[in-house]
């Protein structure tokens, strides 16, 4: 192994990022063959060199970590060959990490194409682990051509099993996990969930700025996302859905804009304009993904359905402020049936309107109040593909579940003895006994039955 000598004068520098210190260095930096002692800058744009890591994780096969690194420099650098990576636990000693195919203790580029990192990008780095991961504190750091050192600490925790489903009725309690708090796994305002065709969920995780994977039986899988504006980074994010070919949309709600991502969580392109008049997104909370791939976001700040079909060009857009029928007063969580036909709570109306696939009116159900069928600030909405049925999280904390022409059917308030508190994103799991999964203000997401066979 690689040891790391380093000899100067240390002067600390304040970051404003929790958990992260830089260190300036006068560069006497002797290791590997991609070392900064090596690299092909010039000294005067050397010195200008600076980086940032915005955050870093385990992944949950504990062989491998991803980082995201940003260029906070004046110059351009490469990712490849100007920077030295160095891993260690809490007592241990560093890792000097070598670039290379991922595998022990190497790393590299996601994806491989990118060599050459501008001043303000975010690039995101891959780290194979030689040994498993143990469950504790990390802390990975980054040298820049002028010995600027920028560190970050993050946790590898233990995997959970969830508890087995058991046969149920809806509404019953099968599964929950999380707390409040940033590292992986917890949460800190989910507005809202998505999953995918293997029942994977993706949980945007909004005041964290990310959006958080997990697998069919609630166990984290990776994350996606940081704080910023740059593309791939998130503001607030409080909306997600994902297609057919695990393509995942973000409402960047406090970038007013859309994002799409592939399955391996890297950025593909954005929308942040629609219609013949380039109108912008003004608050943007909720996407929903049609059958033939198409989509459709729910934009409050306009009380604007907008419309873009499987290429992402602009199709069209209803509605409008008011409460008339075909109006919305603070529109938000949005979803579609198995026939296209689109589902939209109506928040401050306190009811859900249908419409056709070209946004025409068919029907609305539910008014202010709490006995059945009623809503108070109702948020977020799924449909079942199979069977029709509708989910709504209602602002009197608890789900109602209605079937497609808006007849009460069940509800629940509870997890075992502990009630809910504001539902925010719901989903169905597309298989099996169709399982609800739902987030709510106690900062956890839930697996409910929903008593679908």
């Amino acid at each position: 192994m690689d040891k790391v000598i380093v000899t100067g004068l240390l002067i600390i520098s304040a970051v404003v990022a929790a958990s992260i210190v830089v260190i300036t260095l006068t560069p006497s930096i002797s290791i590997g063959s991609a070392s900064v002692s090596d690299v092909s800058l010039q000294e005067s744009d050397r010195i200008r060199t600076s980086l940032h890591i915005l955050s870093a994780q385990v992944h949950d096969d504990g062989m491998s970590i991803d980082a995201w690194l940003k260029n906070t420099g004046d110059v351009p650098i490469n990712p490849v060959s100007n920077i030295d990576l160095i891993l260690r636990q809490d007592g241990a000693g560093g890792v000097y990490l070598l670039h290379g195919l991922v595998s022990g203790n190497r790393w590299s580029v996601v994806p491989g194409t990118i060599n050459v990192l501008n001043r303000g990008e975010t690039v995101r780095l891959r780290i194979g682990l030689a040994d498993a991961a143990t469950p504790g504190l990390y802390h990975l750091s980054a040298t820049a051509p002028n010995g600027v050192r920028a560190e970050t600490t993050f946790e590898a925790l233990p995997s959970i099993p969830p508890s087995p489903t058991p046969s149920c009725q809806a509404g019953d309690p099968a599964f929950r996990t999380g707390s409040p708090g940033s590292n992986q796994g917890r949460f800190n305002r989910p507005y809202d969930l998505a999953i995918d065709a293997s029942g994977n969920v993706y949980v945007a995780d909004t005041a964290n700025h990310r959006v958080q994977k997990f697998d069919s039986q609630g166990v984290f899988i990776t994350q996606l996302g940081v704080s910023g504006s740059s593309d791939g980074e998130l503001s607030f994010p409080m909306g997600v859905a994902v297609d057919a070919a695990g393509g995942l949309y973000v409402a960047d709600t406090g970038n007013n804009r859309v994002q799409k991502f592939d399955g391996d969580g890297d950025f593909q392109r954005k929308w942040d304009l629609w219609g013949p008049g380039n109108d912008p997104f003004v608050r943007p909370v909720a996407i929903a993904v049609d059958s033939a791939g198409g989509f459709y976001v729910s934009d409050t700040g306009t009380s604007m359905v907008v419309r873009f079909d499987q290429s992402g060009a602009f199709m069209g857009s209803f509605g409008a402020v008011g409460s008339r029928t075909g109006r919305f007063m603070a529109n938000a969580g949005i979803s579609v049936d198995r026939d296209d036909n689109l589902y939209v709570v109506d928040v401050n109306n306190s009811r859900v309107q249908v419409f056709d696939p070209e946004g025409g009116f068919l029907r609305k159900w539910g008014r202010q109040g709490f006995g059945d069928g009623e809503f108070s600030q109702p948020h977020r909405i799924a449909v079942d593909q199979t069977s029709g049925n509708v989910y709504v999280t209602d602002g009197n904390d608890r789900v109602q579940k209605f079937n497609s022409s808006g007849r009460f059917l069940a509800k629940w308030s509870t997890y075992g003895s502990s009630s809910l508190s504001r539902p925010f994103g719901i989903g169905v799991a597309p298989s099996g006994r169709r399982p609800i999964w739902l987030t709510d203000g106690n900062m956890q997401l839930y697996r409910f039955c929903s008593g679908e066979r």
